[in-house]
């Protein structure tokens, strides 16, 4: 699944990289955003995408009816499988009508050898700025404030995120340039989603860093926890 990632950015190279304009003057780097903080990421939707917005991650569907079921959920809702999105009544309306990219610049995922947990940052290297595939969605809580939240689409893990994420196996799907002004129009079908959504080679770049990512005891999101550490007992090497 994709739980964690970073945005090591400013707001005028978002405004740059999307040629939108954002709703935030300032927006500062997330170097770890964690999923169950909830926070609220940047966006840009298929509603608007010369705006640059800011969205909650954890999709809230509109259907829901009062703000203790909104937070049950949303815990549920953090990554939308490929295979099951067009199914799942959490998701199904909005893979149709309401999609997004989410714009990163790295993302997270843990490695078991034997007993350890190892964690690793994935990047591309030629391309600082790319977006996940994300859906989003609109909830009026009990204070009758209209509320937006989004979700990252994850497919099987390639051969190469297969080799890290090595349990679960899964990976973000990730949009090319030219892919992200499709995955804004409205007009798609269900097949053309697909194919946007299906498992892809990327030219990633990776290695491993602290497990300060993994513990609660301390502030992950500073620019420390994208320094590389090394493992001796790392048998896996990519």
């Amino acid at each position: 699944m994709c739980f964690n990632y970073s945005l090591n950015t400013s707001v005028k190279s978002l405004e740059a990289r999307f040629k939108a304009q954002s709703v935030k003057e300032y927006f500062g780097p997330v170097y770890h955003a964690g999923a169950f903080t909830f926070l609220k990421m940047p966006i840009i939707s298929n509603e608007a995408n010369d705006t640059i917005n800011f969205y909650n991650w954890g999709l809230i569907p509109n259907w829901v009816k009062n703000d203790t079921k909104a937070d049950e959920i949303k815990k549920f809702t953090l990554n939308a499988r490929s295979e099951t999105v067009f199914e799942k009544p959490s998701f199904r309306s909005s893979i149709l009508s309401k999609r997004c990219l989410i714009p990163a610049t790295g993302f997270f995922e843990w490695q078991h050898i034997n007993k350890e947990k190892i964690p690793w940052y994935i990047f591309f290297q030629e391309q600082k700025i790319f977006s996940f595939a994300g859906i989003w969605d609109n909830y009026i809580n009990d204070d009758k404030e209209e509320i937006h939240s989004f979700s990252i689409i994850t497919c099987e893990a390639n051969l190469f995120m297969s080799n890290i994420h090595n349990t679960k196996k899964r990976m973000p799907v990730i949009l090319s340039q030219q892919e992200e002004s499709l995955w804004l129009d409205e007009n798609l079908n269900r097949n053309e989603i697909n194919n946007l959504i299906k498992k892809k080679d990327y030219n990633f770049e990776a290695y491993t860093i602290s497990k300060s990512l993994g513990n609660i005891r301390i502030n992950s999101n500073t620019v420390d926890i994208l320094e590389k550490y090394n493992y001796e007992d790392n048998t896996l090497k990519l």
